[in-house]
């Protein structure tokens, strides 16, 4: 069975960054103009995005070092991808919304022991409910059920501090991906995006969202100076 071209995936991280920088500006702009529930939707969707690079990134090293995936005789993996492995693999990771939220917990914090609520919130899917409540007004949901007693689910009532909190965590994740790539302190196994990824981006993107969170602070001026 033919494998699909790694150039195109490699392509495809250069073209999922650019689209994740772009819906987090974009969240800054619906902040800044006082659009909340739309400005966390946008960052939400830009937290996935950067997610889907490092689920791209373990699809190119593997396929490189350990083989094409469509190779793999392995029973129990064709139950779950099918006869296309790459294709079943591109359906339950890159266009899974856990899979690429649990891959910016697993770059980022850790996907065995989360170290705050919000990471521990975005892996059992309470951020991903948050999401969904921030873009459509209905009555809350249990699996395949709707509880009909429910208060009304009003985008509007989303908390501005929440809001702020969840661009603050992308600006500081996007930063830090730039600066440790143009720094060659990480790869993201695209050669497209390592090479479009430097230091010069990171000092150009920094000033469009001013960070509070002293933590985060302390972490990008330690980059910095490395």
């Amino acid at each position: 069975m033919d494998a699909v071209n790694l150039d195109k995936i490699d392509k495809m991280s250069l073209i999922t960054f650019q689209n994740c920088l772009r819906l987090h500006l974009d969240s800054i702009v619906m902040f800044n103009n006082k659009s909340f529930p739309s400005a966390y939707y946008l960052s939400i969707i830009s937290l996935e995005e950067l997610g889907k690079i490092f689920i791209l990134a373990d699809f190119l090293f593997n396929s490189r070092v350990n083989g094409r995936f469509n190779e793999y005789k392995d029973p129990e993996l064709l139950k779950i991808f099918g006869d296309n492995f790459e294709e079943g693999y591109f359906r339950q990771t890159v266009y899974n919304h856990h899979r690429k939220q649990y891959n910016f917990v697993r770059t980022f914090d850790s996907d065995y022991k989360p170290t705050n609520k919000y990471y521990k919130d975005l892996l059992n899917g309470l951020i991903e409910q948050k999401k969904q409540n921030s873009l459509y007004v209905g009555l809350k949901r249990n699996k395949s059920k709707i509880d009909m007693n429910s208060r009304i689910i009003n985008p509007n009532k989303i908390s501005v501090s929440s809001v702020f909190k969840q661009i603050e965590l992308m600006h500081k994740s996007i930063l830090e991906l730039i600066i440790c790539v143009g720094k060659e302190f990480w790869t993201t196994d695209s050669d497209n995006l390592d090479e479009y990824l430097n230091e010069q981006m990171y000092y150009d993107i920094k000033p469009r969202w001013e960070i509070k969170k002293k933590s985060f602070i302390k972490r990008l001026e330690k980059l910095e100076v490395s």
